[in-house]
């Protein structure tokens, strides 16, 4: 008899139904990504820590010194509080990576910009741009994390990269005091930037593109029958399309 996609398994089954394949990653492609990610995360940290005495510095001889400071603080936070759920939503559309570098690309011009100007509205408006920017970075890291990393290792895997950003916010601050000591404000712009350049090009370099269609398994799949609908996760296919071998024995 002649299996169709309703009479698969003795159940009513809609060939329409999506499902979600699994994209192939090795163990080598997911220890690549954590080395990659951990290291994103010690250097960016470590940039941005590095900004925080500079900005107590320039700030110190202002009337309203402490709440410049306390605003540009709190600017990354209010912007990963406002626009992190709709960048987040983006990411999952258009692709992970691009937002990505799109971030770090973002923190390297603020940099830069952080050393041609001189006013404290400048600064104000330009730590607002690298906020702005940099929102979609951490959700992409996370999201990237949860495609590659398998589920039994996941925990350990995020917890070196958040120990990478621990690391860097501990020793940012004292590697720019001692910058801005012996060589003024420019020297911890100028390495801020310098790594966060080095971070983009990890992430360019090291990290793939999604490809047009998705790397598709070539391994038995498990599939599950649930409430008279086939179950599994991630790149796009119909059942009926993919899997037309089934129907057809």
């Amino acid at each position: 008899m002649k299996r169709t996609p309703e009479t698969l398994s003795g159940s009513k089954i809609d060939y329409r139904v999506f499902l979600k394949l699994k994209p192939v990653t090795t163990t080598d492609q997911a220890r690549v990504v954590v080395i990659i990610f951990t290291l994103c995360g010690l250097f960016m940290s470590t940039g941005m820590g590095m900004t925080l005495p500079i900005f107590a510095h320039l700030f110190k001889e202002s009337s309203s010194g402490l709440r410049n400071l306390s605003f540009m603080t709190m600017v990354p936070h209010i912007a990963l509080l406002l626009l992190g759920p709709f960048v987040g939503e983006l990411e999952d559309r258009y692709g992970k990576r691009a937002f990505l570098l799109l971030g770090f690309a973002g923190l390297v011009v603020a940099d830069i910009g952080f050393i041609c100007v001189h006013s404290v509205s400048a600064y104000i408006g330009i730590r607002l741009f690298q906020a702005i920017v940099s929102v979609g970075i951490m959700p992409a890291m996370m999201g990237i994390f949860a495609d590659v990393v398998p589920g039994q290792q996941r925990t350990h895997r995020i917890s070196l990269m958040m120990a990478g950003n621990a690391g860097g916010l501990t020793l940012g601050p004292i590697v720019g005091g001692f910058l801005l000591t012996h060589w003024g404000p420019i020297a911890p712009f100028s390495i801020s930037a310098l790594l966060n350049l080095i971070v983009l090009c990890l992430v360019c370099i090291m990290i793939p593109g999604p490809s047009p269609t998705g790397p598709i398994s070539r391994k038995p799949l498990s599939i599950r029958l649930c409430h008279g609908r086939y179950q599994n996760t991630s790149c796009y296919h119909s059942w009926y399309r993919s899997h037309s071998s089934l129907v057809s024995s």
